[in-house]
């Protein structure tokens, strides 16, 4: 699940580019209500990027945890990664969750 969900985020970068470049022409911005609808969007992809940072953090944190304890001798310091790793995994999955939600298209007749 992660690769797709990076390579989706990947994608939302892009697009948060693109909106963002579009919101500073001028041509669009003689747009109110094309600027508005730009605004909105890049509001809402803004939020998923932020999401998305957190995501990639949180893989890269448990990745760390697993490798201490694969390849660590010490075992008071396996038992702290092992401890980590505990909790990463449970905010791992509350934050997948939010970042599900927040993937999810708006609805068209909404605002």
């Amino acid at each position: 699940m992660p690769s797709n969900t990076l390579q989706l985020l990947e994608e939302i970068q892009r697009r948060y580019d693109d909106t963002s470049a579009q919101m500073a022409d001028p041509q669009v911005a003689r747009n109110p209500s094309k600027l508005r609808a730009l605004g909105r969007e890049h509001h809402r992809l803004s939020a998923i990027l932020q999401a998305g940072a957190q995501y990639k953090s949180m893989i890269r944190q448990i990745e760390e945890a697993k490798e201490i304890i694969a390849e660590e001798s010490d075992p008071e310091l396996v038992n702290l990664a092992k401890s980590d790793l505990e909790s990463l995994l449970t905010q791992y999955e509350d934050l997948e969750e939010r970042l599900q939600d927040l993937l999810i298209p708006p609805d068209p007749n909404d605002g």
